[in-house]
């Protein structure tokens, strides 16, 4: 993974090289973003910028045998640690997987990766796997300048384990450095974010992402603007749409469809569409779950600020009518409804049934009557 793979980020890519180039490498860092900020691939750039023999001024070499190593994420100094299913687990087990779904698409979420390795919703860093961190770092360095521990979701270390690798991360070895990505600092021991640099990334650019898209996924510039306006700065969203020849007719046609039945209770068409969304695959799922909740950002924003809308022709007069249906009372609910399908999408729930309950929550609301 070179610096120039990642999507975006152009001055924290700058920070992070001019800390290797000045000598002033942070023994642990905290690589802070949302998901699909590519804090993962960013994680796995720096640590291979760092133990790059032939690096330029602006990006690893990628051909060395260093940075080939990396880039397969099996370079002896360069260790892993990320949530799996269980208490007596750890990450060595599934590195395979880990290895596989990071090579394909480094934007990859929570949601995607224990559905990957488990039938379990939760994953967690055990105690097991701090032991398994702190025994791997007493190593030396066995080829690159520095060896690597890159912790993914720190967030989902519990008490114990975090308090664990207190002592590690104020005192790491010799010439190890810890990268921890994560997505919400909220919930990360405050012991640990005292001891760590924090690298917080900001979303990725609309500009950056339809760029990405028009070079590596041959997206069409009108459809890619499309894209982005849903996307929202989340990389790993941009790429599920763009699978999608034509999920913006269809969603759009849809939601309008959706929105008209629930405010008429319209019980027998909003069947029918859950028959049509329990067809569709998880991922077309959730894209239209997200462009439904793309769509009520956008009736809140016609409301307070016209030139604020990220919508096509067709969209706004839809828009110009709806948004009277939405107000500062209902708007939260709706957003939040929509929010968790998307959480039990990613979970595999029932399509119909949780459609349908979705349904009568919007009904409600939109009627002004609570669900």
């Amino acid at each position: 993974m070179q610096f120039s793979d990642v999507v975006g980020h152009p001055e924290t890519k700058s920070k992070l090289i001019r800390s290797v180039r000045d000598g002033r490498i942070p023994h642990a860092q905290l690589f802070l973003g949302q998901e699909g900020s590519g804090n993962l691939a960013l994680a796995l750039a720096y640590a291979q910028y760092v133990n790059c023999p032939q690096r330029t001024e602006t990006d690893s070499c990628g051909t060395c045998p260093s940075c080939v190593k990396t880039a397969k994420l099996s370079h002896p100094d360069v260790h892993f640690a990320f949530p799996v299913a269980g208490s007596e687990e750890t990450s060595d087990r599934f590195m395979e997987q880990f290895r596989d779904m990071t090579m394909k698409n480094p934007y990859f979420t929570f949601q995607e990766w224990m559905a990957e390795i488990s039938d379990e919703k939760n994953g967690v860093i055990n105690v097991k796997q701090s032991n398994e961190i702190m025994r791997k770092l007493t190593m030396k360095p066995y080829e690159g300048f520095f060896q690597f521990m890159i912790i993914w979701m720190p967030e989902k270390m519990n008490a114990s384990s975090g308090n664990k690798l207190l002592k590690t991360l104020e005192e790491p070895p010799y010439r190890t450095v810890i990268l921890m990505v994560s997505n919400q600092d909220e919930r990360i021991l405050t012991t640990i974010l005292s001891r760590t640099q924090l690298i917080k990334l900001k979303k990725v650019s609309d500009f950056d992402i339809l760029g990405a898209l028009m070079d590596r996924y041959g997206v069409a510039l009108e459809k890619g603007r499309e894209i982005v306006n849903i996307a929202d700065g989340n990389f790993n969203t941009a790429q599920k749409l763009a699978e999608f020849e034509d999920f913006k007719d269809s969603n759009h046609q849809t939601f309008v469809t959706w929105m008209r039945s629930c405010y008429k209770w319209d019980i027998r068409e909003l069947t029918r569409i859950a028959d049509e969304m329990h067809s569709f695959s998880r991922e077309k799922q959730k894209s239209f779950y997200e462009y439904a909740l793309h769509m009520i950002r956008e009736a809140i924003a016609q409301k307070t600020d016209y030139t604020l809308l990220r919508v096509t022709e067709d969209e706004k007069g839809f828009l110009e009518n709806f948004s009277r249906f939405i107000s500062a009372e209902n708007a939260p609910d709706i957003a939040s409804g929509l929010e968790k399908s998307i959480y039990h999408v990613e979970r595999n729930a029932h399509a119909k049934i949780l459609f349908m309950n979705l349904s009568l929550s919007m009904a409600a609301l939109l009627n002004g009557k609570k669900p």
